[in-house]
């Protein structure tokens, strides 16, 4: 049967419209990479990407294998940082970092099929026929003028899932004040020295998704809904609030993240200063009034509470709330024994279905406005 494949016109399309030529790619040498890392011209940690050094050496010295036989690897993408006379490495970081350490004698071979004989070696141990072939090899760069059109297809290309996780999807597309101040809370050196090991593994972002769960907490109106989450100005407290519409799944939260940097995006400066500070005062609470159960969930029948995402969101509401009643961090620290035992009572909260999120969010408020009433 003859298929008959009708044209909406309505998909008519000017392509004059399309502003952006396709970027050529041009070889370069593996000696002229290590000439721009020697000159300090090349920047593989841009503030989109992940955290160095995700890769294993196994994989690492795949790579080079790889390259030392002949084979092709990936396109690498640059972008011109002009303010500071930089090459951004957009994608292709791993791939580029490994490189620079090999031939700078960071680590040994290893695991290698095709060549097995070169396991174990160093650059500086490789024969020099295959240091000259290594050193020769034409690597695959796209090279962009434009900040914006690097980070579109960085995303895109990454965009599976498989390669970037989601917070490392999210910081690679957002521009501005609320990514910057994730970004900026996240490498707090009081943060850091406060709650070691309980802030999130900066290898693939994990701190940035904590701080994030702060920050929900912390700028959430008290009203809270079943299918809304309230991000109305914790300044003016207008009890807006913004529609999430999150379906269930795993993905729910990932909205909640982009939907708190864009946010963030919408306060003045001096908002944003604001919530910094209330940021560096929920240390203190945290640290003086929480102690071990601070950002964690008190486990039954377990010595050590554990880091918990659910604990971070519900901790940081349970200070927004308490704010704008008043209670100072002496009020905190005189009624903490009450507090924590009211926390520990709060109940196993290990399913992070967004409706427990909430739900703990207005139990815990109502208890700690309980705890105000009985102990002012």
């Amino acid at each position: 049967m003859k298929n008959n494949i009708v044209i909406n016109s309505t998909f008519d399309f000017d392509d004059t419209l399309i502003l952006f030529n396709q970027v050529q790619p041009k070889n370069i040498s593996v000696e002229e990479l290590l000439i721009k890392y020697n000159t300090n011209r090349l920047n593989t940690q841009p503030e989109y990407q992940r955290h160095s050094h995700i890769w294993s050496y196994r994989k690492k010295s795949w790579l080079i294998e790889s390259m030392i036989w002949g084979y092709p690897i990936s396109m690498i993408y640059w972008v011109d940082d002009l303010k500071f006379d930089k090459i951004e490495v957009v994608d292709g970081q791993q791939r580029t970092e490994t490189i620079i350490e090999f031939i700078t004698n960071k680590f040994r071979l290893e695991g290698l099929k095709k060549i097995p004989q070169l396991n174990g070696a160093k650059y500086k141990d490789l024969p020099k026929n295959i240091q000259r072939r290594f050193d020769r090899y034409q690597l695959s760069v796209a090279h962009f003028d434009s900040h914006k059109d690097a980070k579109e297809i960085f995303a895109r290309n990454n965009g599976g899932g498989e390669n970037l996780n989601a917070i490392e999807q999210i910081m690679a597309r957002k521009e501005g004040n609320g990514k910057n101040l994730v970004v900026k809370l996240a490498n707090y050196k009081k943060w850091l020295e406060t709650f070691p090991g309980r802030t999130g593994n900066p290898k693939r972002m994990a701190d940035y998704v904590t701080i994030i769960h702060c920050l929900i907490g912390l700028v959430s109106n008290q009203d809270l809904q079943t299918k809304e989450f309230g991000f109305g100005s914790f300044l003016l407290n207008q009890g807006s609030k913004a529609e999430f519409g999150c379906d269930k799944g795993s993905n729910y939260f990932n909205v909640w993240m982009d939907r708190l940097i864009d946010y963030l995006d919408s306060l003045t400066e001096s908002e944003l200063t604001v919530l910094e500070n209330r940021f560096n005062d929920a240390i203190d609470i945290l640290d003086l009034a929480f102690g071990n159960n601070a950002l964690c969930k008190v486990r039954p029948n377990k010595k050590e509470p554990r880091s918990n995402r659910v604990a971070k969101v519900v901790q940081f509401y349970g200070i927004n709330v308490m704010s704008k009643s008043n209670k100072s961090l002496n009020w905190w620290v005189r009624n903490k024994n009450i507090i924590n035992k009211e926390f520990e009572e709060l109940g196993n909260y290990s399913s992070e279905t967004w409706k427990t999120y909430t739900s703990k969010m207005e139990e815990w408020g109502q208890k700690l406005k309980v705890i105000a009433l009985t102990n002012p």
